[in-house]
């Protein structure tokens, strides 16, 4: 395992790239917030040194940027910083590199959707298992999952995938799941529902209502995402069931969650409401 140098060194700016592991690995320049984030560097300081992989050599050519990509372009927009403030992380593989880039972003919840299910998606391919995933970055298995499992269609379509990378359009990965299940997975019509989805502000409790409508459609075309939006806007009396698991019945719905490719609460709905009808109780 690496092990940090926790002593700041000045860097020079123009020598830094930023790293292939590096789970931002595109940030615009015409970031509005970069200009703001270089204002406030300006006025008092860089107040985290950015994290450098390897070890401090004052001889290297250039240095590999881990963590603070934001924090070195902003320093870019200041012709008097010359230099960065900068940790080095240690020496460490490409898999170990993508982890400390994961779990340091993370920290700061400045990630995007997108970025993580990314991120998840290349270190489920280093380990070909989630739960390995899950222990080395310290998320949720039921959020691996669903990383995973949503990673599975966006690779497919640009627009859901851009949908997810961009922070202003706040797509969660339940949004897609659920939008996906009620398109029956035609990303096109997908794509065409979570975009009005989130333009109407439809909260989750409303998509799950539009996914039910949807599955009981014989056929969902695109004439009738607007009034299947509409319909699911309309308030319903509900009763909110708490249901209290163990550890084993949890993982075990998550894991037929995964695999059915729906959220654990619309499975547990489905379970439920399937028994009560096949004992002719519903």
């Amino acid at each position: 395992m690496p092990s940090d140098d926790r002593t700041i060194h000045d860097i020079p700016v123009d020598k830094v790239r930023v790293s292939p592991q590096n789970v931002r690995p595109h940030v615009a320049e015409d970031d509005p917030d970069l200009q703001e984030l270089a204002a406030s560097i300006d006025k008092w300081g860089l107040l985290e040194p950015i994290v450098l992989r390897g070890e401090y050599d004052p001889n290297a050519q250039t240095y590999e940027l881990l963590v603070g990509q934001r924090r070195w372009m902003a320093h870019r927009f200041l012709p008097t910083k010359k230099t960065i403030e900068a940790i080095f992380a240690g020496e460490m593989d490409d898999t170990e590199a993508l982890i400390r880039s994961l779990t340091e972003n993370l920290v700061r919840t400045d990630l995007t959707r997108g970025q993580i299910m990314d991120a998840v998606g290349k270190l489920y391919d280093q380990f070909k298992s989630d739960r390995k995933v899950a222990e080395r970055t310290g998320l949720h298995i039921t959020t691996v999952r669903k990383c995973l499992n949503v990673r599975k269609y966006v690779d497919g379509s640009e627009r859901l995938s851009h949908m997810l990378h961009d922070r202003a359009q706040g797509v969660t990965l339940d949004d897609v799941s659920r939008a996906l299940k009620a398109a029956k997975y035609d990303m096109d019509i997908a794509v065409n529902l979570l975009e009005k989805v989130k333009h109407e502000g439809l909260n989750p409790t409303q998509q799950s209502r539009l996914v039910a409508l949807a599955l009981d459609l014989d056929e969902l075309n695109p004439d009738k995402v607007d009034q299947l939006v509409s319909q699911a806007q309309v308030p319903t009396y509900q009763k909110v069931l708490m249901v209290s698991l163990g550890d084993d019945a949890r993982g075990a719905l998550a894991q037929a969650a995964f695999d059915f490719g729906m959220s654990d609460e619309d499975l547990a709905v489905q379970v439920i409401e399937d028994w009560l009808k096949a004992e002719e109780r519903l």
